[in-house]
């Protein structure tokens, strides 16, 4: 199952980077193809990566991307088709100053 191994994959990355974006809020898991995320504000809740907030989403689908960056440059280096470059536009420009820091220095 090469397939649900990749998408594991992506979204331990993508939980990652959610948890760095999120200050430890967020973690990210799926479910039979649906997102959910781990709310630790919220006694661990889990829930449908819908009833974010917008900013919450922002931060979701930015480290969903910035998973699969990683993922495709890992394919390229084992041999597969390349990508040379990826556009993100999760809508930057609507960061307040803080959030836009915290984007702005996670990798």
């Amino acid at each position: 199952m090469a397939g649900q191994r990749g998408l594991d994959d992506l979204v331990t990355a993508a939980s990652q980077t959610l948890a760095a974006l999120s200050s430890g809020q967020f973690d990210l898991t799926h479910d039979k193809g649906d997102l959910f995320v781990i709310d630790h504000a919220d006694a661990d809740a889990r829930r449908s990566v819908r009833t974010l907030s917008g900013g919450e989403t922002f931060q979701a689908s930015l480290a969903l991307a910035l998973a699969l960056s990683s993922q495709i440059s890992a394919l390229a280096a084992a041999g597969a088709a390349r990508l040379d470059s990826i556009f993100l536009d999760e809508g930057f420009g609507t960061l307040d100053a803080e959030t836009l820091e915290v984007v702005a220095t996670t990798a």
